[in-house]
C-alpha cells in the first residue's frame, strides 16, 4: 500500500470542558448536521490515499456507531475525479467485499488484554498497540490525522510534496495571528522550508505557524521512533510535541507543508463557537456547502431527523437551521442542531445550539453553546458576556437546577446537573442527564 491514514479521535479535549463530559471531542455536533470528525473523514474520501483507520478511546461506543462502516465516505462523488474513483472502489466493495475496492475505514478501539482494557497511554502509543494493523497493510507512508481542527486539504497534494522533499516526515502548517499564549503547537521553519523547531502550546510564539495535526511520515522512520521511544521509560507520547521533537533531536529531516486555506483550531469553548461563526455570512469563511468538496456525514446525518418546523411568527436571520429543528422564537446569527426547539418570543443570537437542546418560551440566549440535550427554561438569561447571569449555576461549578415554562413536548421532572461555563465572553450551557452512557477510557 501507498499509504496508509490513522486518524486520532480518542481524546477528550479538556479545553472544551463538559462540552465533552460523554463523548470525545471527535464527536462533537458542528454545523447543525455533523460532526467534527466528519472534517478528517471527508479530507479522506475527497483525497483519497488508500486504507483508514480510526483510533478511538473516550467515547468509543457513539463515535463508532456513527461512522458505522464508513460506507458512505467510500461512496463520496465530489465531481472532480476523487469522487468518481471511489465511487468505483465502493462498486468493488459492494461485488467482491470489504477492502476489495481498497479503500476501508477500520475503527482501532483498545484491545483487551489478559482480561483487562489496554488504554491507550497517548499518540504514540496508540501506534505501537496498532503496529499488527499498519503492517500488516505494508505501507510506504503513514499519514497521522487529528480529528479536532476545521479545514479542508487535498492530502494528495501533501503527500507528492512529502515524497519530492526527501524527509523523513512532513508537517502540515498553517499561518496563524501570534498571540501572548499561542491554542495551538508551534513551529518553526528555515528558509528552506525544513522544521528547526516545535513548542507545544508555547506561551510566547517566535513563529506565525501553527502545526495542523497533519503528519506524513515514511513508514520505516516512524516506526524506528516509535520503537526508540517505547523503549525509554522518560520518552513522551504525543506525535507532535514528543515524536517529531525527538526525531528533529535526532537529525531527522523534517519538511514542513504550508496550508494558506482556512484553518481553525476548535479545542477550546471559545474556539469551537468561532468556528461556527465563521461559517455564517453570504461568504462564509468555511463553507458547509461546497460541491468541489463536499462535507460528509455519517450514519443517518441527514435523514434521522423528520423536516423542520418554521412557526409564521419567528424570524431567522443569517443563521443555519438543521432538519428536525422545530423554531417559534427568533434565531440570529446562530447555528441550530437538528432536533432542537426554540420557544415560542424566545431569542437566540451568536450561537450555537446543539442537537436535542430545547430553548423556553421568552428566553434568551446570547453568546453561547447550549450543549445537546440541554433545557433553557423560560425566561431565563444565558449570556456569555454576564457571567453568573444563569440562576442556580455559576461559572464552573455543577449545581441542581429546575427550569419553569418548559417548552412544548419538553415535559416536566428535574433534570440532571447544569454547568456553565465561561471562556472569552462565550458560554457553554451544558446538562448532564441520566440516561448518559459512560465512556470508553478517560
Amino acid at each position: 500500500m501507498e499509504c496508509l491514514t490513522l486518524i486520532m479521535a480518542g481524546a477528550r479535549g479538556s479545553g472544551l470542558g463538559a462540552l465533552t463530559a460523554d463523548r470525545a471531542r471527535a464527536g462533537l455536533a458542528l454545523g447543525g448536521a455533523y460532526r467534527v470528525i466528519d472534517i478528517v473523514l471527508s479530507n479522506c474520501a475527497n483525497a483519497p490515499l488508500g486504507d483508514v483507520g480510526v483510533i478511538t478511546q473516550y467515547g468509543h461506543s457513539g463515535l463508532a456507531a456513527y461512522i458505522g462502516g464508513g460506507a458512505q465516505w467510500a461512496r463520496a462523488a465530489t465531481g472532480d475525479g476523487a469522487g468518481e474513483a471511489l465511487g468505483a472502489k465502493a462498486a468493488a466493495m459492494d461485488e467482491d467485499g470489504p477492502g476489495a475496492g481498497g479503500y476501508d475505514i477500520t475503527i482501532l478501539p483498545p484491545k483487551v488484554e489478559y482480561g483487562r482494557q489496554a488504554y491507550y497511554t497517548g499518540e504514540a502509543d496508540a501506534l505501537i498497540k496498532n503496529l499488527g494493523f499498519i503492517e500488516g497493510r505494508a505501507p510506504r507512508y503513514v499519514l497521522v490525522l487529528t480529528a479536532g481542527p476545521i479545514y479542508r486539504m487535498d492530502y494528495r497534494k501533501l503527500l507528492q510534496a512529502h515524497s519530492k522533499s526527501g524527509a523523513a516526515a512532513t508537517v502540515a502548517v498553517a499561518p496563524t495571528a501570534m498571540t501572548d499564549a499561542a491554542p495551538y503547537d508551534a513551529v518553526h521553519v528555515d528558509k528552506d522550508g525544513r522544521l528547526i523547531g516545535y513548542r507545544d502550546r508555547p506561551q510566547r510564539p517566535k513563529s506565525g505557524l501553527a502545526a495542523m495535526g497533519a503528519y506524513l511520515f515514511d513508514w520505516p522512520a516512524l516506526r524506528r521512533h516509535l520503537l526508540w521511544g517505547s523503549a525509554d521509560a522518560q520518552s513522551g507520547t504525543d506525535i507532535g510535541r514528543d515524536l517529531v521533537a525527538r526525531m528533529l533531536t535526532m537529525g531527522e529531516s523534517i519538511a514542513a507543508y504550508r496550508h494558506d486555506g482556512y484553518w481553525h483550531d476548535a479545542g477550546s469553548i471559545y474556539g469551537y463557537w468561532e468556528a461556527h461563526m465563521d461559517m455564517l455570512s453570504s461568504a462564509p469563511a468555511f463553507s458547509l456547502h461546497d460541491d468541489k468538496w463536499p462535507l460528509i456525514g455519517g450514519t443517518g446525518a441527514k435523514a434521522a431527523y423528520y423536516q423542520r418546523y418554521i412557526a409564521g411568527a419567528c424570524r431567522i436571520t443569517n443563521a443555519i437551521v438543521a432538519q428536525g429543528c422545530r423554531v417559534r422564537g427568533e434565531v440570529r446569527a446562530s447555528v441550530v442542531s437538528a432536533g432542537a426547539l426554540i420557544g415560542e418570543g424566545a431569542t437566540v443570537t451568536r450561537s450555537v445550539v446543539m442537537p436535542g437542546a430545547r430553548i423556553g418560551k421568552d428566553a434568551v440566549v446570547r453568546g453561547a453553546i447550549i450543549g445537546e440535550g440541554a433545557v433553557v427554561g423560560a425566561g431565563v438569561v444565558v449570556d456569555g458576556a454576564v457571567p453568573g447571569v444563569v440562576p442556580g449555576v455559576w461559572p464552573g461549578s455543577v449545581r441542581g437546577f429546575v427550569p419553569s415554562g418548559l417548552p412544548d413536548g419538553v415535559g416536566s421532572g428535574v433534570p440532571g446537573a447544569v454547568r456553565a461555563e465561561y471562556h472569552r465572553g462565550v458560554v457553554a450551557y451544558t446538562q448532564a442527564s441520566a440516561s448518559e452512557q459512560e465512556p470508553l477510557g478517560a
